[in-house]
């Protein structure tokens, strides 16, 4: 091909004067031997430390507030009691008052503060997990379910779960532990015994549940992912009666996640009822050795001043009070368990998501693309497959020209127009749009530029004019030019609101050939200088492939580059370049006629040549059919012998 375009370098892709320069990224301290790196979640978990720090410390204090009402209590028997004075309880009461008004207010501050630390994490990873999400589903990951977004939904609100907030009560119950030490020795053992089972059962209570809470966790989004699937093919379910078994394969995951679901809460039901019985034992025991040990001390009066002497009543009651405020946040741990082992899967999995699927790199921003659509010796896979569909295709299209990709089905016909897209990605060779690798252009960029008409057709929830104009604000002029190159004039006359008809969900309200109509004009608005059209007349009529054939037709006049995947022969009248696939390799490429004329001629010459097997087939089969000219007896082939001499 004689004509030739611009090459985009990267000096041309060198930003502007008037751009400022982009700060260096600052370089992450080298690892030192043996440390693993950090993940990225946990690294953006960490930038919350300031926000779950203060917490922390507002923990503290509302620790000690929540003693008021216990002091109160203690003053009001000892003082107010005792001396008969209306004056002392009036100022113990506005004390108390003043405690616990103090106590809710920082409360508030602390329940605020770890709101805007699960706000500020939504905002700092929302972007991330959806583009992760969008990549994954783009590739066929896994990843692509959208169930990311679920996980980090339940990870934000975690912030301001009681989970968190009984984690930073932990270190106000060991000094409630140190003060009940100080009222007595034997009291504090009590409390610390206390508190170790109550730990050693939470720890029991994680080795059971966790395990089976992830299984529920997992076969639950299956189950609803399997309900989706089923729900967008409704139609065809019912038509051909298959809703009873898929009901009883979408039962047979509720059953599996039921199942994991209720041993986990026959465990953690025994864990609750466990620290519920030690909670209640903690107050009353350490009361009762603080009892005993009055008693005792009172029974045996020990003759050295500084020996054990009876503990004052009101002590007893305290450090009874203290052991269950000691007790509360590991108690609180074990019956929230369930929201612990949500949360830590949603953290397994979002962490898995950013390892499989990493952030996208900065693309570069060139010019508008106006040159050659170039692809060199393109491999490619299926995401998780090793095996390559496509190996080693080449092609080329000059703007103004049409490119027809055909071939049998399985051939990878379809993979390498998502390759000459940018949505898949190479795992060899090259696809360059106007002399840059279709793959390193920024995508918001060179999004405008490009059409794509999938087999699939998928509308979105919107009107007919939101979804012909990419959901962007919509141009008159290119909305009305992208309506007349579809052909979608009758149909949109035909609708109540024109334009502005709302279509639902996936285009529910358009038959499939008004679909198609719908995505072509949507691959065709703003005049793009790439258009991918992939079997684009597999669901129109006479009608809608005429206006197909005109589109064609006028794309090409204005110099758009046309890429076609078909079966149909008719739309080859259009296209100027064929492209053979057949088992990822090219079997032909190039002008129209040249390729139609060399794949007859090897039509022609593969069936002659079956036309000589055939013949030589029924030839060997007449020969070994005909009668035998076998040797004559040999009384009578003597005489022929001697006549023959």
């Amino acid at each position: 091909m004689s004509n030739t375009a611009p090459t985009a370098t990267a000096d041309q892709s060198a930003a502007k004067p008037s751009e400022p320069a982009k700060k260096p990224a600052k370089a992450k301290p080298a690892l030192m031997p043996g440390e693993k790196p950090k993940s990225v979640l946990w690294e953006e978990l960490s930038t919350l430390s300031p926000y779950v720090t203060k917490a922390a410390v507002f923990s503290i204090f509302i620790n000690f507030l929540a003693l008021v009402p216990t002091i109160y209590m203690l003053e009001t028997y000892d003082r107010v009691v005792n001396s008969r004075s209306v004056e002392t309880l009036f100022w113990l009461t506005v004390a108390l008052v003043i405690g616990l008004v103090m106590m809710e207010g920082v409360e508030l501050v602390r329940t605020h503060l770890l709101e805007i630390a699960g706000e500020r994490f939504d905002q700092r990873m929302r972007e991330r997990l959806f583009n992760a999400t969008f990549t994954g589903r783009l590739l066929r990951h896994p990843a692509g379910t959208g169930m990311a977004l679920n996980d980090l939904k339940m990870l934000r609100d975690f912030f301001s779960s009681p989970v968190l907030t009984s984690v930073m009560d932990l270190p106000s119950g060991l000094l409630f532990l140190a003060i009940i030490y100080m009222i007595n020795p034997a009291m504090g053992n009590s409390a610390l015994m206390g508190v170790i089972f109550q730990f050693i059962l939470s720890i029991w209570n994680q080795g059971r549940t966790m395990r089976p809470m992830q299984e529920a966790q997992r076969a639950a989004a299956e189950a609803q992912n399997y309900a989706n699937v089923t729900l967008r093919n409704a139609q065809v379910i019912e038509s051909m009666g298959m809703l009873p078994k898929i009901h009883e394969k979408w039962m047979g995951l509720q059953r599996r996640f039921l199942l994991q679901q209720a041993i986990a809460s026959d465990f953690a039901g025994n864990s609750q009822a466990g620290s519920k019985l030690i909670g209640m034992l903690q107050g009353s025991m350490i009361m009762a050795i603080g009892a005993f040990v009055s008693v005792y001390a009172f029974n045996n009066p020990s003759p050295n001043p500084n020996g054990p002497a009876p503990l004052d009543p009101s002590l007893l009651i305290v450090a009874s009070i203290l052991g269950g405020r000691a007790l509360a946040p590991i108690s609180s741990l074990v019956m929230q368990w369930r929201m612990i082992a949500t949360a830590w899967g949603a953290y397994q999995r979002l962490q898995d998501v950013l390892e499989m699927i990493p952030e996208r790199g900065e693309r570069m921003s060139l010019h508008a693309p106006n040159g050659p659509l170039i692809a060199e010796q393109v491999v490619t896979s299926a995401p998780g497959n090793p095996n390559p569909i496509l190996k080693g295709v080449s092609c080329g299209i000059h703007p103004g020209q049409a490119l027809a990709i055909v071939g049998p089905s399985a051939a990878g016909k379809s993979t390498l127009a998502k390759v000459m897209l940018g949505t898949w990605p190479v795992m060899n060779g090259k696809v360059r749009l106007d002399g840059a690798d279709i793959h390193s252009w920024n995508k918001d960029e060179l999004g405008p530029y490009l059409g794509y008409l999938p087999q699939e057709i998928e509308l979105f929830d919107g009107t007919i004019a939101d979804n012909i104009a990419r959901f962007g604000e919509p141009d008159p002029e290119h909305l009305a030019d992208a309506v007349r190159l579809a052909g979608l004039e009758p149909i949109i006359e035909a609708l109540p609101d024109g334009l502005d008809t709302e279509i639902g969900d996936l285009g529910g309200i358009l038959s499939g050939g008004q679909r198609q109509r719908v995505g072509l004009a949507r691959a065709v608005y703003g005049k793009p200088k790439l258009v991918v059209l992939d079997e684009p007349n597999a669901s129109l009529d006479e009608r809608g492939e005429k206006a197909l054939l005109q589109a064609i037709l006028e794309l090409k006049a204005r110099g758009t580059i046309v890429v076609i995947v078909t079966h149909r022969t008719d739309i080859l009248q259009v296209v100027d370049l064929m492209l053979v696939l057949r088992d990822g390799q090219t079997q032909a490429f190039g002008p129209k006629d040249q390729v139609i004329a060399a794949l007859k001629k090897a039509a022609d010459e593969q069936r002659a040549k079956m036309e000589e097997a055939r013949v030589r087939a029924e030839q060997a089969k007449l020969e070994a059919a005909a009668p035998s000219q076998s040797a004559a007896p040999p009384e009578s082939a003597a005489p022929a012998e001697g006549a023959s001499a």
